[in-house]
């Protein structure tokens, strides 16, 4: 292998690790990214989820099934839609910014996304994409269960928005993180195991 075949091989892999399928591919991402975000806003904005989840009827005195009065369910839906605003928010915020140190990242020299946990959970392999979308889906759909349980509470809406907020956010970040950083740890230890027996 002659000097000029090593460096057409070196062009080829720069041209893989930074070239325009692989950026195709983060951009393919993170437009996933936006969509989902919509959908989850447009859930909430719709309403349906407030009879799927029987928030819509409750029980009287007497015992009996009865409509929640319009004025409660325009409340409740408000609290969850504006809650939902901001996981949404700080889900797309997240991407962009990982999506941001990804490409800058492979840019430089030495640069390492993979070494990254949070920028390996948005945009890791399609294992960890998988679960990164069905956790944003689990985390859409369990929210109204924090919404409802804080409605009940004796707190003000803004306690009750953030509070909210904040619940989603953990029950979407949190698993997504332990899962992207098991996922890492295992596929560099076969690698780390390898290395050590050369």
């Amino acid at each position: 292998m002659n000097a000029r075949t090593s460096l057409t091989i070196v062009e080829q892999h720069q041209y893989a690790s930074f070239g325009p399928m692989r950026m195709n591919k983060r951009a393919a991402i993170l437009g996933v990214d936006v969509i989902a975000s919509l959908l989850a806003m447009a859930w909430m904005r719709w309403g349906v989820w407030l009879d799927l989840y029987g928030y819509s009827v409750y029980r009287n005195r007497s015992g009996r099934w009865v409509p929640r009065p319009a004025t409660a369910i325009d409340y409740l839906g408000g609290i969850a839609y504006s809650a939902t605003s901001l996981f949404v928010a700080l889900f797309l915020l997240t991407s962009c910014a990982c999506f941001l140190y990804v490409a800058r990242a492979r840019a430089s020299s030495d640069g390492d996304a993979s070494e990254h946990v949070l920028s390996n959970a948005f945009y890791g392999g399609s294992r960890t994409l998988q679960f990164k979308y069905s956790l944003f889906v689990l985390s859409i759909g369990v929210s109204p269960g924090f919404y409802y349980y804080l409605w009940n509470l004796d707190a003000s809406d803004t306690m009750r928005i953030v509070a909210g907020f904040a619940m989603t956010a953990l029950t979407f970040m949190v698993p997504m993180l332990v899962a992207s950083w098991w996922i890492a740890r295992r596929a560099h230890h076969p690698q780390a195991t390898a290395a050590q027996g050369r």
